[in-house]
């Protein structure tokens, strides 16, 4: 597993060092010095985590790439790889507008697990993973573990309009990004067949009796502010603290019936209370 950085400052906003990131990886990828690497080595594919940690220096993205082999590699090969795939990342990264990177923080890991442990390594649980699989697959939930350095999600547990403002940067500099890409092929080469899509995945959900709360659009655009009320509100739904989410948002309460007979709550705006 290598873990490709940049360097970063607090003057550096999120989106634009993220942007350097992957284009940096993007074009070390299309080179012909990679390309003959992974042929050289027997790399059949990867997978690609981008974490995020917000720190004294700023706002720090990062990618854990999580790369299979057709041959062992053994932490004895450590230093060599770490030292060839190092020369190829600085320089798309000084060719991506990116400062000189520091090889203290470029980190190359083998794995030498068995089958089993590998494949916990690219699960998506947040209990029972250890060591490379909180790197790979809990990059959107893990604590920062730099002295002072937190996860995006950490902020919203500080109520100060600072945090708030952070949140939003990271809100807008992720959206529409994936936190974990496979190379093209991979899922193929390894028995796994198509990943499927988000709405897939919902789609198959039993969402009916998930439902707490529905909210009116005219009304949730007109009172809902920014990320963190959302979130306010979202938490209020979930305890049931329905009063908080009418003085929050002005609006008048219902009572609805869905289909199935399941009843839930919903907010309209007055506007459109006859409607």
């Amino acid at each position: 597993m290598v873990t490709f950085t940049i360097r970063h400052s607090r003057a550096d906003g999120l989106s634009d060092s993220m942007q350097v990131l992957a284009d940096a990886y993007s074009d070390m990828s299309r080179s012909r010095a990679f390309r003959g690497w992974k042929a050289e080595r027997g790399m059949i594919g990867h997978i690609t985590s981008t974490e995020i940690t917000y720190g004294v220096n700023g706002w720090h993205p990062h990618r854990h790439v999580l790369m299979l082999f057709s041959r062992p590699v053994s932490h004895e090969q450590e230093r060599v790889l770490q030292g060839e795939l190092f020369a190829m990342w600085s320089h798309a990264v000084e060719r991506s507008g990116g400062e000189t990177v520091s090889r203290e923080a470029f980190d190359v890991r083998a794995v030498t697990s068995g089958e089993e442990q590998v494949a916990s390594y690219v699960t998506k649980t947040v209990k029972g993973v250890e060591g490379i699989g909180k790197e790979v697959s809990l990059a959107d939930v893990k604590a920062g573990r730099a002295s002072g350095s937190i996860n995006p999600f950490q902020l919203l547990d500080v109520e100060t309009l600072d945090a708030e403002r952070l949140w939003n940067e990271y809100a807008d500099a992720t959206k529409g990004r994936s936190a974990i890409r496979w190379s093209r092929g991979l899922r193929d080469a390894l028995g796994m067949g198509r990943e499927k899509t988000d709405q897939e995945i919902v789609d198959e959900m039993e969402r009916i009796g998930e439902i707490q709360l529905l909210i009116a659009p005219s009304l949730f655009n007109r009172s809902v502010r920014s990320y963190r009320s959302a979130c306010l509100i979202l938490e209020a739904a979930e305890r049931g603290d329905y009063g908080y989410i009418r003085r929050t948002l002005g609006g008048s309460g219902y009572t609805i019936t869905l289909p199935d007979g399941h009843t839930v709550a919903m907010m309209c705006d007055y506007m459109t209370e006859a409607a």
